[in-house]
């Protein structure tokens, strides 16, 4: 706020300066908007609304949210703040009694600490640098004194101001730690306010999601139509490829029925949260995410899908090591055989499987006999199996393929598609036209 402050000083004395601390606003209000204030400035009398807002603006949000995610949602269910940092204010309230000990990062975002000293409770500052990324760790709440202990954690994942992202097993160590010391964080548990690390380790669970995607409008919003629609994680060019494999499409009435008995109905109960990271400006990425969210969201009022866009960085250490809750990205294949597109998806060692702890023997045994078999009918019929045991499994979703164009000038020779090499092509191979 000091910072704040000093800027714009500096600009009232004429100074150039460019503000780098707060994120601001570059234009005024959009022209529909500035004409509907002046409208209601003529229109209504000035005075008091009601304290959680005016009725007729909650209203009109319970409804869009109803249209919108399918469920029903009161006027009574919506409070008007002031900004974000009156939902802070409230949601504190809501948790917090006088003198309790909050727990958040240092450097953080410092509203939460003028907030939270404005309601008397006690900030507990966790200090952290660039070792853990700018983000607590349980190690640094188990070493605090007895009389430092929280009585609620305060995470933000991105950081602000670091923009970094909380390593996902840090966060079960936070959350185990906030279960085992009665303080307040989201859980990582079956209860409506996370998942379990093994979620996916249902095949209930695992159908609940597929069931919640739609290829078609992925394929529409992302690729503009002009993907390939698949029913197996093969090139339709390839050995074993089944056009007739039954595949997912979204299906929100199969998708219910799964979540309703996903961890023997705890799932559907209890209700589940869940951060989904996803590839910051990489649309065949954003795009799932976002129709998870809100299909997900539409089946059960329970359901949180916390979206979190993350950059190259971020997303492929923590991909490569497993530690998504899903995995929004695809495949390229090493070598030019069915088997290195079915064995990462479907075996148990492979780069999909194995990051996310599926495993089903019958299929590590077909992939492997798939392999072996010097009988190219055979091998194609042993994919066309793999591909329907895999639909009942689900350990994955297929996406449309991209399409891939090549635009070669008429002075060129010698290009030519390879999808294995994703649309390129070898150097070596290419002349000028006679």
């Amino acid at each position: 706020m000091q910072m704040l402050d000093l800027v714009h000083r500096r600009a009232r004395d004429g100074k150039h300066t460019i503000m780098l601390c707060a994120g601001q606003p570059t234009t005024g209000a959009p022209e529909p908007v500035l004409g509907a204030v002046e409208d209601s400035l003529h229109a209504s009398a000035l005075g008091y609304t009601e304290v959680i807002g005016d009725r007729d603006l909650r209203e009109t949000i319970a409804a869009w949210h109803s249209g919108t995610y399918g469920v029903t949602t009161s006027a009574d269910n919506v409070i008007i703040t002031t900004g974000s940092s009156g939902g802070f204010v409230a949601s504190f309230l809501a948790v917090l009694d006088h003198g309790d000990n909050v727990a958040l990062s240092c450097p953080g975002y410092p509203a939460y600490r003028n907030i939270l000293e404005s309601l008397g409770a006690r900030v507990v500052n966790l200090v952290c640098d660039e070792s853990t990324r700018f983000q607590p760790t349980a190690a640094m709440l188990e070493a605090l004194p007895a009389e430092d202990r929280p009585r609620a954690v305060i995470v933000t994942s991105p950081g602000n101001p670091s923009g970094t992202i909380i390593d996902p097993e840090e966060l079960e160590r936070i959350a185990r730690w906030c279960e085992d010391n009665d303080a307040v964080l989201h859980s990582g548990r079956l209860d409506g306010y996370g998942i379990p690390p093994d979620f996916f380790s249902d095949r209930h669970a695992r159908n609940c999601f597929a069931f919640a995607f739609d290829p078609h409008e992925l394929n529409e919003v992302a690729l503009d139509g002009l993907g390939t629609m698949l029913t197996m994680p093969l090139p339709p060019s390839f050995l074993g490829y089944d056009p007739e494999a039954p595949h997912h499409t979204l299906d929100l009435a199969r998708a219910e029925e799964h979540c309703r008995q996903a961890w023997d109905g705890r799932l559907w109960e209890h209700g589940m949260y869940v951060t989904l990271p996803y590839l910051e400006g990489i649309d065949i990425s954003e795009q799932p995410a976002r129709m998870l969210k809100r299909h997900l969201e539409a089946l059960n009022p329970r359901f949180t899908v916390d979206l979190r866009p993350a950059s190259d960085s971020e997303y492929w250490p923590l991909a490569g090591a497993g530690k998504l809750p899903v995995d929004l990205a695809g495949w390229l294949a090493g070598f030019p055989d069915p088997h290195d597109f079915i064995h990462p998806f479907y075996a148990s060692d492979g780069w999909f499987a194995s990051q996310y702890g599926y495993s089903n023997p019958e299929l590590d045994a077909l992939v492997e006999e798939a392999r072996t078999h010097p009988d190219p009918a055979r091998r194609a019929e042993l994919y066309a199996r793999i591909a329907r045991i895999g639909f009942e499994d689900a350990p994955f979703v297929v996406m449309p393929e991209p399409p891939v164009s090549l635009v070669i000038g008429s002075k060129v020779e010698g290009t030519y598609f390879n999808p294995m090499l994703n649309g390129w092509f070898l150097w070596k191979d290419i002349r000028k036209a006679e």
